[in-house]
């Protein structure tokens, strides 16, 4: 099918199937010419990405590990100063969790979206799977380790809608279910399980927090699990989900958690052994969350939040009232404390801050004031998700490309080579199939987007872009005629 924008001295070609050309342009892009194989790749900087979790070493402040959701763990050994690759064996595996042995600093669990659990024990040099056993088919929410006994370890998964938890007690080895007690449906799912908690005293005590089904208590190493849900709130038949779950360090190890957005602690020492909520909008109603008590001041409490309205929220009243911090510091996955300095705290994210005037492209951030100022921590952490690229056939110099961020999307272009970029349009939305530059007229640019059904155009190197209207239908591919692109 050959289509005339109107008002443009162009003729593309438009299919609906995939064609060689895009993974040609990719090749040509980062491939070294002068290299004998396929093994050398330049990497742009292009920094930043969707961070999911983060571990600090313990001994050593200056060694800190975050996981990706699409390029696997980096690592920096200057306190984020430059980071490094660390994936060997992973590649770009996303990570869901990130766990380090609270005894030995060198081993690492890294529990991935739907490829099980990947193990370390020379500090990221080299991965190999430690998930025989569990379930492929969910991804891993949670990683808690016996922290007198690191062999026994925990991990919660789910899927869209169902989970499991599993248990290992040969460091990874070989896992088993050990859910016994937790509602049951289709096959022996649980619903999903979305944050597991350990107590550090008495580690054959943990706790688990489900999606629809509330909380749950083992006091036998999860052989058995009985339901703590006194005081949970419930939906309909259902429970509001438990998003986060943690003890007390201040309190005797005291169980709390955040309950559809709220904080509320587990009182056991009450009749009846209820929940209590303590405190609104720990973390502004958002979907997922962790919680985390300051380490040496018990009045003080923080909540890192996922999703649109997700921000990093602290309290200094013992949870009673939430203050998002640091300029609305937003999509916090997990943070880590500086273990000499508490008000140091590491943040992974997905959106906060950039280069490019505000629009955010997530990244691992840093706070020496407990969280009322955030600086950027990024650079080495080429994690951004980039959706497509095409190059100037005039000019191999001026590439472009389109990387996501969220829900949204960010036209980036080069005139070097890939060195450095500049800002294009922006567009709500994601997931575009292709972008190409007209062979005659490099300042026409077209992009085709499948969430939308768009076809664009610009005609001022991707500034601005319009819809072609005549077009529709999810367009996968772009090609010029040969002989005569121009009308």
């Amino acid at each position: 099918m050959i289509i005339a924008p109107s008002g443009k001295q162009n003729r593309y070609f438009f299919s609906r199937t995939a064609i060689l050309s895009v993974v040609l342009i990719m090749m040509h892009m980062f491939i070294q010419h002068d290299s004998a194989s396929a093994e050398n790749w330049d990497s742009f900087p292009l920094y930043g990405g969707e961070m999911t979790s983060i571990a600090m070493n313990l001994t050593n402040e200056n060694i800190i590990y975050v996981g990706t959701r699409d390029a696997g763990v980096f690592k920096t050994i200057n306190g984020r100063a430059s980071w490094q690759p660390a994936r060997n064996g992973l590649t770009f595996m996303p990570i869901g969790s990130l766990v380090m042995d609270p005894n030995n600093s060198n081993v690492l669990y890294a529990g991935t979206d739907f490829h099980g659990i990947w193990k370390t024990i020379n500090g990221g040099d080299s991965w190999f799977y430690a998930g025989s056993g569990l379930d492929t088919g969910k991804a891993v929410t949670a990683i808690v380790i016996n922290p007198q006994n690191t062999q026994i370890i925990y991990a919660g998964l789910r899927s869209r809608y169902y989970g499991n938890i599993y248990k290992s007690v040969n460091g990874g080895v070989s896992w088993v279910r050990k859910d016994n007690g937790i509602p049951e449906y289709y096959d022996k799912h649980t619903y999903n399980v979305v944050t597991l908690a350990i107590d550090p005293g008495n580690p054959a005590t943990l706790y688990a927090g489900t999606t629809w089904d509330g909380a749950f208590k083992t006091t036998d190493g999860g052989e058995n699990w009985q339901a703590i849900n006194c005081g949970i709130p419930t939906y309909s038949s259902s429970f509001y989900e438990v998003q986060a779950l943690t003890l007390d360090p201040h309190h005797s190890n005291r169980l709390s958690g955040i309950i559809n957005g709220d904080y509320f602690i587990y009182n056991s020492s009450t009749s009846g052994d209820c929940w209590e909520e303590v405190g609104e909008q720990a973390g502004f109603g958002v979907s997922t969350h962790h919680l985390y008590f300051h380490p040496s001041d018990s009045s003080i409490l923080f909540s890192a939040g996922g999703g649109d309205f997700g921000y990093f929220s602290k309290s200094t009243d013992g949870g009673q009232t939430w203050l998002s911090q640091g300029d609305r510091l937003q999509d916090v996955n997990e943070i880590a404390f500086h273990s000499s300095s508490p008000d140091t705290i590491y943040a992974a994210t997905e959106k906060y801050g950039d280069e490019w005037d505000g629009f955010t492209s997530g990244g691992v951030y840093k706070t020496v004031n407990g969280g009322t100022t955030w600086s950027e921590a990024t650079s080495g952490i080429n994690a951004r998700v980039i959706s497509t690229v095409g190059i100037d056939p005039q000019n191999s110099d001026n590439i472009y490309t389109i990387v996501r961020v969220g829900n949204n999307t960010l036209l980036l272009r080069s005139q070097d080579g890939g060195q450095t970029w500049q800002q294009g349009d922006k567009f709500s939305g994601s997931y575009f199939n292709f972008i190409a530059v007209s062979p005659q007229m490099p300042q026409q640019i077209y992009a085709g987007r499948w969430s939308s059904g768009n076809l664009y155009f610009s005609n001022d190197y991707g500034q601005n872009f319009n819809t072609i209207s005549e077009v529709s239908g999810s367009p996968t591919s772009i090609a010029f005629d040969p002989v005569s692109p121009l009308i």
